[in-house]
């Protein structure tokens, strides 16, 4: 017979199990993907991959692997410490401040607009968040949580600067245009289905020449012109593709 507290750990477990995803795309054609299974990557810098292996159980450790729009830094947080390379002055010091008071980060983004002169960015944790030079509507969003933002799971920014918050049941965007806007009916499938975020990344601009997203949820996988490297890393780590389900279901809902 199994005790509440045996209970309690396997449920934890299979919790922890159920989130250890991490996903990044690079802005020069290559992405990162963390699993239990493997720890896949294109195009990524040795430093970070060195990085990324010194970490003990990566991918149930590392929260936020996040690369600059340019392509000349790079941003790895993990449970007991932070790295980056090529990192604005702003951002260095604002990981250093949130790692001094222990809080736990859930998200990072960079955003594209302006970025050589702005160099914007997004720290989410579990107290509040820090931002340097984001869309107002953003931060307008960011705080009507009142610091309440332990549930947000991603902060995400589209290749044209507009951006997604996706919590375990909500969703907030803003400036989702064009084929963006196939992403968020695959949201709202995925949050109709009971599916719980866990990563997003979206093609940079004039990644293979096509615009493309990825979503990753605890059931699966949903997609838009991934590489095909890409699809066959998901398959090898057990991530179900979800893409021709979700159009069925997109289309139920729509009719509902």
């Amino acid at each position: 017979m199994f005790n509440q507290l045996s209970i309690f750990l396997l449920l934890f477990c299979l919790s922890n199990i159920a989130n250890a995803v991490v996903f990044e795309y690079h802005p020069k054609a290559g992405y990162v993907l963390i699993t239990e299974k493997a720890i896949t990557s294109k195009g990524i810098s040795p430093s970070l991959r060195q990085a990324i292996q010194a970490v003990k159980q990566p991918h149930l450790n590392i929260k936020s692997i996040a690369f600059t729009p340019d392509a000349k830094g790079w941003s790895l947080i993990s449970k007991n410490r932070n790295q980056s390379e090529n990192m604005s002055k702003e951002y260095t010091q604002a990981t250093q401040k949130l790692q001094a008071k222990h809080v736990s980060i859930s998200s990072v983004a960079f955003n594209p607009l302006a970025w050589e002169s702005q160099q914007g960015f997004v720290i989410v944790h579990n107290k509040g968040y820090v931002a340097h030079n984001i869309p107002v509507s953003l931060k307008t969003q960011l705080d009507r949580f009142n610091g309440d933002t332990q549930h947000i799971k991603i902060v995400a920014f589209t290749p044209d600067g507009g951006w997604t918050i996706l919590s375990g049941n909500h969703e907030w965007s803003r400036m989702i245009q064009g084929q963006s806007r196939n992403f968020l009916d695959r949201v709202h499938v995925s949050y109709h289905q009971k599916r719980r975020p866990l990563a997003v990344g979206f093609n940079p601009k004039n990644y293979a020449k096509q615009f493309g997203w990825l979503l990753i949820t605890d059931k699966g996988y949903d997609s838009l012109n991934v590489p095909k490297t890409l699809e066959d890393a998901l398959y090898n780590a057990g991530i179900a593709n979800l893409s021709s389900d979700d159009v069925k279901a997109s289309q139920a809902i729509a009719k509902n």
